[in-house]
C-alpha cells in the first residue's frame, strides 16, 4: 500500500482535457476530464501514488506576471509561466500544463512537416514557461493536434466501451496527424471524425453526445502501447516525459527519506 502521493498541479484548456467545476450535493468538486485517466494509469504503471490540483484556466489567465517575468516570452510561454506561478501558491512542486497544438483549422496546416513545426513550435513554448530547460518536474502535454486525436488512436477501446464492433478498420492511419475544417461535419477534423466514428458503431449511437464522459470511458481502456505507437510523436513525447518526472519525483521523496 503507498502512502506517499506526489502532488502534481494540472491545467488544461476545457471540460474534454482537463475537466470542470461541478456543484454536487451542496458543494463544489472537480470532475476530471481524461488526461488525468492517463496520467493516474501511467503512474500506476510506475508504481507511484499521484494526488492531481486542478489549476483553473480561468486563474491562469487573470493571473498578472510582473515584467521581468515576462522577458522573451510569447505564444504559450506566457500562460504556462503563469502556471509555474500558480503552482507555488498550490504547494505542488509538479505540473502538467496541457494545451492543444493546433486550433487553426483547414487544409493548410494538414502536412506532416506543417504539424511537426506547430507541434514543436508549442512544445518549446510551454517549457520556455515553465523553466523547464534545466528541470525535469514541470512539463508540457500536447497532443499533436488535439485531444481527439488520442481518443480515437485505439478502436479496440472504442469498441469496447459501446459493445460494438467495426467489422473493418475505421481509425486513420497516422491519427494524431488527421485534421480539417472545424465547421464541416464531413471533414477530417478530429472532433468530427471521432463522432462519426463513435455514431456509426450503431443505429442506437446516431444521435449520440460524444464529450468528457466518453473520452473518460475510452482512455480508461485504451492500451496504452497501442496510442504510444498511433500517437507516436505526441503521445509518445509526453508519455517519456511524464515518465521522467514520475522518477524525479520518487528520487527526491527516496532523497528525503534518507
Amino acid at each position: 500500500m503507498r502512502c506517499w502521493q506526489m502532488r502534481i498541479a494540472v491545467t488544461g484548456e476545457g471540460p474534454t482535457d482537463y475537466g470542470r467545476r461541478e456543484y454536487v450535493a451542496g458543494q463544489w468538486k472537480w470532475k476530471w476530464g481524461p488526461i488525468a485517466i492517463y496520467l493516474k494509469r501511467i503512474a500506476e504503471l510506475n508504481n507511484i501514488g499521484i494526488e492531481l490540483i486542478p489549476i483553473e484556466r480561468e486563474r491562469v489567465r487573470e493571473h498578472r506576471l510582473q515584467k521581468r517575468r515576462l522577458s522573451g516570452l510569447e505564444g504559450k510561454a506566457i500562460p504556462s509561466r503563469k502556471f509555474a506561478e500558480l503552482m507555488i501558491g498550490e504547494k505542488c512542486q509538479y505540473g502538467i500544463y496541457y494545451c492543444d497544438a493546433d486550433r487553426e483549422t483547414g487544409t493548410k496546416n494538414s502536412s506532416e512537416v506543417q504539424a511537426r513545426r506547430q507541434f514543436e513550435k508549442r512544445y518549446n513554448e510551454v517549457r520556455l514557461g515553465l523553466e523547464s530547460e534545466s528541470s525535469d518536474n514541470k512539463i508540457p502535454m500536447i497532443p499533436m493536434r488535439m485531444i481527439e486525436n488520442w481518443i480515437m488512436a485505439d478502436q479496440c477501446a472504442i469498441e469496447e466501451v459501446y459493445e460494438k464492433k467495426y467489422g473493418k478498420k475505421v481509425v486513420p492511419a497516422n491519427c494524431e496527424l488527421l485534421w480539417g475544417e472545424k465547421n464541416d461535419l464531413d471533414s477530417n477534423y478530429p472532433k468530427n471524425y471521432l463522432i462519426r466514428m463513435i455514431r456509426s458503431l450503431d443505429k442506437k449511437y446516431e444521435k449520440e453526445e460524444v464529450g468528457s464522459e466518453a473520452f473518460c470511458s475510452i482512455a480508461e481502456k485504451q492500451n496504452l502501447e497501442t496510442l504510444r505507437e498511433q500517437c507516436n510523436i505526441s503521445f509518445e513525447k509526453f508519455y517519456q516525459d511524464y515518465t521522467k518526472l514520475l522518477n524525479v519525483g520518487k528520487e527526491q521523496y527516496q532523497s528525503d527519506k534518507e
